[in-house]
């Protein structure tokens, strides 16, 4: 009896180790910060749990490839701060990052929005964004505070699968530079004061209107559990771990 037992547990602890060496746990996160080109995004709305958003960038890709366009790069735009907005209502965007400026006739219920600011700090993960929440978000909370800098609403996870076992997730936070432009600022506290600070903006330029994301901290430390990916699709971590 003794030895079905070590055995269950050699294989559950097996498993875990194989999970988790899939997972990308054991991976490093290679931070930075700076300017980032604008990135133009096709997608649709999604309302609901972050973590289920994968249906809807299934979708566009689909429609994608159909269109004869390259989505090697897919996305989540997170908008909304799970500490703050109940579950149900969390506002998201999933789909293709269009490598081409040419903006396509899209079907109802896509729409194409830019997403830029001023300044990023970029998260790089060999990794499943499923464990992002424990392993990139906190790493990016300490940077962000290391640094100085004021975390600006929503996140942008882009996804690049390389195969069923490989994949890569980069994470753009924007940010307000807060040190830096106190630095910058002149002594006249009047003038500092007026000076308007960055600001993200996620534009919708072809399609329906999306709904302005409310002003937010970036997400908390909670985060959605690590979730099993199927090799070869895309499980979004969702904003977590983030915040002023």
């Amino acid at each position: 009896m003794k030895w079905i037992v070590g055995g269950v547990l050699a294989a559950i602890v097996g498993f875990a180790g194989y999970l988790m060496l899939y997972l990308g746990a054991f991976r490093s996160v290679q931070l930075s910060d700076g300017p980032v080109p604008a990135m133009t995004l096709i997608g649709k709305e999604h309302v609901g749990p972050y973590h289920k958003i994968v249906p809807v960038i299934q979708e566009v890709e689909t429609w994608a490839k159909e269109a004869g366009l390259d989505c090697t790069r897919s996305f989540g735009l997170y908008l909304d701060d799970p500490e703050e907005v109940d579950e149900p209502r969390l506002k998201s965007f999933g789909g293709c990052v269009l490598a081409d400026a040419k903006v396509p006739e899209l079907p109802e219920g896509l729409s194409v929005r830019v997403f830029s600011a001023p300044h990023f700090v970029k998260a790089l993960f060999e990794g499943s964004p499923g464990i992002g929440p424990f392993k990139v978000y906190p790493r990016v909370k300490e940077y962000i505070h290391a640094k100085g800098f004021h975390p600006l609403p929503s996140v942008l996870e882009v996804y690049i699968v390389h195969s069923a076992k490989a994949m890569t997730t980069t994470y753009y936070f924007p940010v307000e530079q807060v040190q830096a432009a106190a630095q910058a600022a002149p002594a006249n506290t009047n003038t500092a004061k007026d000076a308007a600070p960055p600001k993200l903006e996620v534009k919708p330029i072809v399609g329906t209107t999306p709904t302005p994301p409310p002003p937010a901290k970036l997400p908390p430390s909670g985060g959605e559990p690590a979730r099993t990916p199927v090799p070869g699709t895309v499980v979004p971590g969702g904003p977590s771990g983030v915040g002023p």
